[in-house]
């Protein structure tokens, strides 16, 4: 493997020095000017376009075997933006006086693709590194998120205090070292930390390279956690976008993976090894193509060129198929039909030929007088083929929003009848288990040798009379809200905003028709829908499997067009809701999604005040933005979510749903060409061996990764050092893989002590002390520690699948955060014994959480947004 340029190799020795000593940083003029830099909140400009020009014409390389020498050029210009970068960050570093540890993060996140397409277009260059650099997830291009107007808010806040604060501390500090031991509070502290939580969580999915499942909860942890703090914070949009289209993708291509076959919670290595030995050759393509995506996402050149070799195995022995159309666009037909149903996709193809009869006759009947622009659209809409583009959208909905409804567990009692044996006569007389010696008597014999052996093995079965009695019993179920979807059908919707429309309805029925097939699972299974321009349209309720298919073909054929009148649309439908939710029950817990480009003038307060008009009502009011976005409606479910009610908000920019309409879902290697019935026994003796090799590599890399661990205990044992945090998520979580409960509960138990204090007096170990005073440092800690705990809760509750797995969680994400949280592992501590108090309630969730879940609210009588923990039926 060669070694970086002389150039690459200098940047890399700065982008560690931003970290291991940023006091050595040369910039004279910025230390001159830093105080006012500080004042004005400066801060570093994050460019990679050269990086992604470079990155998309190696894949354009990589497809068509190309030759890598054209992109030298494009190298030069991406390693000259990344020292552009790198003395932005420097700047900053210098500025803030404290290493800025997601930068320097993302800097050498740049600078190994370099390093990989460096080497991939060297004479001797590989075709893993060539791999490495082109397919890697955008997401490692993103620069950490920017607080935007949120800082400047939090300074305003302040007054002339805060001016004055500020102005003492840069004359007090001035240039020298001790400066450093007089810092002040960081007002903006607390919220990078919450922001740096979302990649922390992001690199965490990229990095679970064992099981498919785990993956998809952090995915869904963090898809959360950004939508929730874009809807607090005036965030840098462009960057929760990018983050939220990367995540979207993200899921989409996991729900694919699995739809094929791959199992969430069963090791990817075994699932291949067990896919070869079955001759399941799909199902052992998708488990190589992911494990090959984790190794790119990680930058690992062992693993990554042992799985091409399976893949190109398999491509190689695989003859092709009569079908010519192009691989990837039959692969997305398949995770069409995996994923919606084939009795879906046969709707949607129904609704489309429907649609384009409608519009042959509408041209017929009345061509002179149609708007000459709607024409085209609606043409373009139904014109041949362009079912596809709809089941691109539908499958990649639930990556997007939270696809049929939040689903609360709900504690429901019911009467279920039982049969108790009795001593005495009654109107029924049945055979059942013999029990004892006493049921001999009555037993039916058919070998008297054997009567022994059959009452033993349980076999033997008497005559007893049995009484009916009536039980009642408790269990738990999943509740989902009613969703009253209101859908724009102006003519500003025509395209691919129409598309995402109606696939996001079309997918939220795919999921009803799931649900409706699965009654015991859920307490309620209903949706209603209605279409709005200037005129509302009727509302439609969809409560069986035929009210789906025929919703799902109506949805699909009708063309619209029109104006908007969101306002309107949302007052008549909560006054709707109010008047039948006397006769409906269902509509008791409601949320109006609309749908909408946001091109209308609307009245937040008049909208606002309807909802309060419905008194204990409580139906909330979300958003999905396609295109445009609409500050009064942003603004009403800020107001919703800060009052503590369950409603989002979400947009989706024009350029991302042109994406999902020019074949982008295409590129993915989810399938293999369709091809006539091939034996993969026939050349195992290729692909084992391969696959020996690859379960071998992450055993040794495991043992390695233990005897490195075990060595770093040893020497701070000897030294007589402070337990780091370095290295503890990775133990964690081996010794979760190995079952080890032990040594994992006394890891576990380290980091997250039982909390001092408690109903009665505080234990002597308890430190009773009062809150520091904001603006302190000493409030700062405090906030960051309680901070890190609830987002540790928070995040396990919906990610561990079992109690092992939720202790490795949150030990790894403590392990992730405490530097972005500007506390080592010995200040942590210090500030769990000091505060018990303050701590203890988190402490608490953590601790519920780790041990049963989602589970732990119930059993303490919580749920999500419900003021009732329970549900009679």
């Amino acid at each position: 493997m060669s070694a970086p340029s002389p150039a690459l190799e200098d940047l890399g020795r700065k982008i560690e020095r931003l970290v291991l000593a940023p006091e050595t940083i040369s910039a004279p003029l910025t230390r001159v000017l830093r105080p006012l830099l500080y004042r004005i909140g400066w801060r570093p400009k994050a460019s990679v376009e050269a990086m992604r020009a470079l990155m998309a014409q190696l894949d354009w390389i990589r497809r068509s075997e190309g030759d890598v020498a054209a992109c030298r050029k494009l190298l030069s210009t991406a390693t000259d933006e990344l020292r552009d970068n790198l003395q932005q960050v420097e700047r900053a570093t210098v500025i803030q006086r404290r290493p800025l540890l997601a930068h320097a993060a993302w800097l050498r996140r740049l600078y190994e693709l370099l390093v990989h397409a460096e080497r991939a277009t060297a004479a001797e260059g590989g075709r893993g590194d060539l791999h490495l650099a082109a397919t890697a997830d955008d997401a490692l291009l993103l620069p950490p998120l920017a607080m935007g107007k949120a800082r400047a808010e939090l300074g305003e806040g302040k007054g002339d205090d805060a001016e004055g604060d500020d102005a003492g501390g840069d004359d007090a500090e001035g240039d020298d070292a001790e400066g450093e031991t007089k810092r002040r509070a960081d007002p903006a502290r607390v919220l990078e930390l919450q922001l740096d939580t979302i990649d922390h969580l992001m690199a965490a999915a990229r990095e679970e390279d064992a099981l498919l499942g785990r993956r998809r909860r952090l995915l869904d942890a963090a898809l959360q956690l950004m939508l929730e703090t874009s809807a607090a914070l005036a965030l840098d949009q462009r960057g929760v976008h990018q983050r939220l289209q990367n995540s979207a993708l993200q899921i989409t291509r996991i729900n694919r993976y699995q739809a094929a076959g791959l199992r969430p919670d069963v090791a990817l290595i075994h699932q291949a090894r067990s896919a070869l030995s079955r001759g399941e050759r799909d199902k052992l393509f998708a488990a190589l193509s992911v494990l090959r995506r984790s190794a790119v996402d990680q930058g690992d050149l062992d693993i990554t060129a042992l799985t091409t070799r399976a893949i190109d195995a398999l491509h190689r022995r695989i003859p092709a198929g009569d079908d010519d159309r192009d691989a990837g666009e039959h692969s997305l037909g398949r995770s069409a039909v995996e994923i919606l149903g084939d009795r879906v996709v046969d709707a949607i193809t129904q609704g489309y030929e429907r649609g384009r009869q409608r519009r042959r006759r509408d041209d017929d009947d009345d061509e002179t007088n149609t708007d000459r622009w709607v024409a085209t659209q609606v043409r373009d809409y139904f014109a041949p083929g362009k079912e596809r583009d709809t089941l691109a959208h539908a499958i990649t909905v639930d990556g997007c929003f939270e696809v049929g409804g939040v689903l609360c567990p709900v504690r429901v009692e019911e009467q279920f009848v039982w049969h108790r044996v009795v001593p005495f006569p009654t109107q029924d007389l049945r055979l059942v288990q013999a029990t004892g010696p006493k049921d001999i008597a009555t037993a039916l014999i058919h070998d008297p040798r054997t009567v022994i052996l059959d009452l033993a093995a349980g076999r033997l079965l008497s005559r007893n009379y049995v009484q009916e009695e009536v039980g009642t019993r408790t269990r738990t179920l999943m509740q989902g809200e009613v969703r009253v979807y209101l859908l724009d059908g102006s003519s500003s919707m025509l395209g691919s905003r129409a598309r995402m429309r109606d696939a996001i309805l079309v997918a939220e029925l795919a999921t009803l028709l799931r649900r409706l097939e699965n009654p015991q699972e859920h307490t309620r299974v209903v949706l209603y829908y209605r279409y709005f321009n200037q005129v509302l349209g009727p509302v439609h309720r969809v409560d069986s499997p035929g009210g789906v298919m025929q919703a799902i073909q109506e949805v699909v054929s009708t063309p619209r067009s029109g104006g908007t009148d969101i306002q309107t649309a949302l007052l008549s439908s909560l006054e709707l809701i109010a008047e039948a939710q006397r006769d409906d029950s269902e509509l008791a817990r409601a949320q109006i999604v609309l749908v909408t480009d946001g091109v209308a003038n609307v009245d937040e307060g008049m909208i606002s005040r309807a909802r309060q008009e419905l008194g204990d009502l409580p139906v909330g009011v979300s958003v999905i933005a396609l295109g445009e976005e609409n500050r009064a409606l942003r603004r009403l479910v800020a107001n919703q979510r800060a009052q503590g009610e369950r409603a989002f908000y979400h947009f989706l920019p024009d350029d991302y749903l042109e994406r999902l309409s020019s074949e982008e879902l295409g590129d993915d290697e989810i399938h293999l060409p369709p091809v006539p019935s091939t034996d993969l026994r026939a050349f195992e003796g290729e692909l084992g061996p391969l696959l020996e090799e690859l379960a071998e590599l992450q055993r040794s890399r495991e043992s390695r990764a233990l005897r490195d661990l075990d060595r770093l205990d040893r020497e701070r044992r000897i030294e007589r050092a402070d337990i780091e945090a370095a290295g503890e998520g990775q133990r964690a979580r081996l010794e979760a893989l190995y079952k080890d409960d032990r040594a994992l509960q006394r890891r576990y138990e380290h980091w997250f002590p039982r909390p001092l204090t408690g109903p009665g007096p505080a234990p002597p170990g308890a430190l009773v002390r009062a809150a520091p005073q904001d603006g302190t440092l000493e409030r700062d800690d405090l906030d960051s520690t309680l901070v890190v705990l609830t987002t540790i809760a928070e995040v396990v509750e919906s990610v561990g699948s079992n109690r092992l797995g939720r202790q490795a969680d949150a030990v790894e994400l403590l392990e992730r955060l405490l530097p972005d949280s500007r506390l080592t592992p010995g200040r942590y501590h210090e500030v769990l014994r000091t505060y018990p108090a303050q701590l203890g309630p988190a402490l608490e969730a953590v601790h519920g959480a780790v041990h049963a879940g989602l589970a732990w609210r119930i059993e303490r009588g919580h749920t999500y947004g419900r003021d009732e923990s329970d549900s009679r039926r």
